[in-house]
């Protein structure tokens, strides 16, 4: 991901456990690339409007609805207003009907 923004952009990696974020640094090193600490359901250490694009993987199925709710504000708060965010699930409890109407209620009122 890195190599794709040029050397002007940078790439922020945030993960609840520490063991992943040693991990990620001794395994992902480019001059544009941190990986920090970080819990998504609490306000991050990062400025308003910082980012251009914010992704999740794996993440949003061990989310409690209102971590869920506080997660997306977070990301809206961290997003330029012309930015995206992508989110990618594969547990299975994310194709199940309940969750998905939960999901598309979430980004419905976090897209603005």
């Amino acid at each position: 991901m890195s190599a794709c923004i040029g050397s002007a952009g940078r790439v922020i990696g945030i993960d609840l456990s520490e063991a992943m974020v040693t991990a990620a640094r001794a395994q992902c090193r480019a001059d544009n690339l941190f990986f920090e600490r970080g819990d998504i359901t609490q306000r991050l250490l990062l400025t308003d409007k910082l980012a251009d694009v914010v992704t999740g993987f794996m993440v949003l199925h061990n989310l409690h609805l209102e971590c869920m709710r506080v997660m997306f504000g977070e990301v809206g708060r961290v997003l330029k207003s012309n930015g995206c965010a992508v989110f990618l699930t594969m547990h299975p409890d994310a194709f199940e009907k309940h969750w998905d109407v939960i999901l598309l209620a979430m980004l419905a009122a976090y897209a603005g």
